[in-house]
């Protein structure tokens, strides 16, 4: 059964992911912070019993840029919401990786919305409190 057969949940989240693997490729990566630091890194999209709806492999930086490119984390959200009905109040999650001002426009064109942390520095052009003044 292929995966973009099964009706998605309402919630969506997006990461990465690791499948340990110890011998020798080119796909191999370091994630810092992972049980298992050595590895295939994944983006998957997963419902809320973690229900893999879709994933892709990650080929590294450079292969996966396109014209629109909006980041290597931006872009692989986008991809793993393209399966995604639009209009429908469907709702995706990812950390402050993924998460970016362009990101959550391209979203909410596709009628599709969006909930992240954000890192400071892609907000630019925003004056935010700091965070000793929150």
């Amino acid at each position: 059964m292929s995966l973009q057969k099964i009706t998605p949940e309402q919630h969506n989240g997006v990461d990465e992911i690791i499948i340990p693997f110890k011998g020798s490729s080119q796909l191999k990566q370091y994630i810092r912070g992972k049980s298992y630091p050595w590895g295939i890194k994944l983006w998957r999209r997963a419902g809320a019993p973690v229900i893999l709806y879709d994933f892709d492999v990650y080929q590294g930086s450079n292969t996966q840029k396109g014209p629109d490119s909006i980041g290597v984390g931006c872009d692989a959200v986008l991809r793993m919401a393209s399966d995604i009905p639009s209009g429908m109040n469907y709702l995706v999650f990812a950390d402050n990786f993924f998460t970016s001002l362009a990101l959550m426009e391209r979203l909410q064109q596709k009628g599709i919305k969006y909930i992240g942390t954000v890192r400071p520095n892609r907000l630019k052009g925003l004056d935010l409190k700091s965070e000793k003044q929150l």
